[in-house]
């Protein structure tokens, strides 16, 4: 016992234990560590460009049964997916069936609508993924969400089919811009200066020549308005060069 232990046990004072060794903490984690874990983590929320994600909803009114069935889902396992054309409640309710021909629930209201009108018939199948569970921070309550997917049909085709839409949408707005507009008959083009004349000239060649691209590539349809707007605005440039030509 060493001099300060014998003068707190005259005195009645009880000397320190001594506290057991701290355990070797853990070695740092590495920014580039850090960065993968976040990597992983986003590639495990993300869902694939081709499936349409929902909730199977009303799964507590269809009883013990349903509760059972939905509590032993795996990931994924086979749903079916069935139009409900007598619910009363909603024009496009989907009901959502098991391999075994469980009734669990309903497609949820933000996702049934899209889903009703991408199916090809009555019924399709969809894919169970995950349960997410969570507080509900305002009622504090505990959530449980039963995650599915809807995989679209023929989404390759569907995407091209949207990325040619984008294209007219795009040369129809192009279609409507002022040069497109003009009438070349209300300008005395002799008065403006050279080589603003030069300019309006290459720009109007330039416009020219990409409407003529896009009717070769087969984005001006063969009738219609936008074929109606496509003939007025492309004589308004050809007429507008021949002005501009006679002006210089």
């Amino acid at each position: 016992m060493g001099i300060i232990e014998k003068i707190k046990s005259m005195f009645g004072m009880k000397s320190q234990t001594t506290q057991p060794p701290l355990p070797p903490s853990l070695p740092p984690i590495t920014y580039e560590e850090v960065l993968e874990m976040k990597r992983k983590e986003r590639q495990a929320s993300q869902k694939p460009k081709d499936v349409i994600q929902f909730c199977i909803v009303g799964t507590y009114y269809r009883g013990a049964d349903a509760r059972d069935r939905v509590d032993c889902l795996n990931a994924g396992e086979k749903l079916h997916l069935r139009k409900d054309k007598r619910n009363r409640y909603s024009d496009t309710a989907l009901r959502v069936y098991t391999e075994d021909e469980v009734w669990i629930g309903y497609v949820d209201d933000g996702h049934c609508s899209r889903i009703w009108n991408d199916m090809e018939g009555n019924e399709c199948e969809a894919e169970f993924v995950r349960i997410e569970e969570y507080v509900d921070d305002y009622n504090y309550e505990e959530v449980v969400l039963y995650i599915a997917y809807y995989h679209i049909p023929h989404f390759e085709e569907k995407q091209r089919e949207k990325a040619k839409k984008r294209k007219v949408d795009a040369a129809l707005k192009d279609l409507q811009t002022p040069e497109g507009r003009m009438e070349p008959e209300d300008i005395d083009y002799k008065s403006l200066p050279r080589e603003e004349l030069q300019k309006m000239k290459k720009s109007a060649l330039s416009k020219l020549r990409g409407r003529k691209k896009k009717e070769a590539e087969g984005e001006i349809p063969e009738s219609g308005p936008v074929r109606e707007l496509y003939e007025i605005q492309t004589a308004n440039l050809e007429k507008l060069i021949q002005r501009i030509e006679e002006a210089l």
